[in-house]
C-alpha cells in the first residue's frame, strides 16, 4: 500500500509535458491603431515644443494639434480595448498522466500595470503638451490672447490646470477665440479622464477575476491529476478486488474444512 501511495504522489506532482500551442490574435486592428497613436502622439508633442523654440509658431501649432488628436485617438483605442477586448486567444496541448488534453486561455494586449499606466500617462501628457504648444503659438500671433504673456513653463502650467478643470485664475483667456479653445481642452480632458478611470477600473477588476479563475483552474487540474494517479495506481474505488475475493474464498474454504 505504501508503494502505491508513493506512486500516487509522484503522478500527482508530475507536470504535464507541453506538446504544441496555437495563438490567434483577437481585435488586432485596435492593437495596431493604439500603437500607431501612442508613437505619433509622443513624436508630435515633442516636435511641437521644438518647433516653438525654432520660432516656427504656425508649425508648432499644427504639430500641437496633431499631438492632441493623437492623444485623443489613443484614449479612444484604450476604451475600445476595454469594450471589445484586444489580445490573443491561446490554445495549448499537453500530455499528462491520463493522456493528452487541451487548455484554452486569453491573453489581454495589456498585461502589466506599468504598460497600462504609461499609456494613460502618454495620452494625458500629449493632450496637455499639445494644447500648451497651441497656446504658445497664439500668444505670438495675438498678444491679447491671455491675461498675461505665456512662456513655455507657464503655458504647460496653464494647460495642465485647464486639463484638471481647476482654474486658479492667475492665467485666463482674454479673447473669444482662446476661450473657445480652452473649452475644447476641457471637453477633451473630461473624456480622457473618463477613459482613464474606466480603463484602470476595468483592468484591475479583470486582473482580479483572471487570478481567481487561474487559481480555480490550477486547483481543478491538481485534483484531476490526483484522481488520475489514484486510478492508475488502482487504489480505492479503482482497485482490483479479484485477488482479495480469492483470498477470502480460500480462507472460508479452510475454515469450512477445519470444521
Amino acid at each position: 500500500m505504501g508503494r502505491r501511495i508513493s506512486e500516487v504522489e509522484r503522478l500527482a506532482r508530475a507536470v504535464p509535458k507541453f506538446v504544441s500551442g496555437q495563438r490567434r490574435p483577437h481585435r488586432l486592428g485596435i492593437l495596431r491603431t493604439r500603437r500607431l497613436f501612442s508613437r505619433a502622439s509622443l513624436a508630435f508633442a515633442a516636435s511641437s515644443l521644438v518647433l516653438y523654440w525654432a520660432s516656427w509658431f504656425i508649425s508648432s501649432a499644427i504639430a500641437g494639434s496633431i499631438a492632441v488628436l493623437s492623444g485623443l485617438g489613443l484614449a479612444v483605442c484604450l476604451l475600445g480595448e476595454v469594450l471589445y477586448g484586444s489580445g490573443v486567444d491561446v490554445q495549448t496541448q499537453y500530455m499528462g498522466s491520463a493522456g493528452p488534453f487541451r487548455e484554452y486561455s486569453f491573453e489581454p494586449s495589456i498585461q502589466d500595470p506599468v504598460s497600462l499606466f504609461s499609456l494613460l500617462a502618454n495620452a494625458i501628457a500629449c493632450v496637455v503638451l499639445g494644447y500648451a504648444a497651441i497656446y504658445l503659438s497664439l500668444t505670438t500671433i495675438h498678444l491679447l490672447a491671455f491675461s498675461k504673456d505665456l512662456e513655455l513653463a507657464s503655458s504647460v502650467y496653464f494647460s495642465l490646470v485647464t486639463f484638471a478643470t481647476v482654474g486658479y485664475g492667475d492665467f485666463y483667456p482674454d479673447s473669444m477665440s482662446t476661450k473657445l479653445l480652452v473649452c475644447t481642452e476641457i471637453v477633451v480632458a473630461l473624456f480622457v479622464l473618463a477613459v482613464v478611470l474606466a480603463t484602470s477600473t476595468s483592468w484591475i477588476l479583470s486582473r482580479r477575476q483572471e487570478l481567481s479563475s487561474e487559481r480555480k483552474i490550477n486547483e481543478a487540474d491538481r485534483m484531476q491529476r490526483t484522481e488520475n494517479a489514484i486510478k492508475v495506481a488502482g487504489i480505492g474505488l479503482y482497485q482490483d478486488d479479484t485477488q482479495l475475493l480469492e483470498e477470502i474464498q480460500t480462507r472460508m474454504e479452510e475454515l469450512r474444512m477445519g470444521r
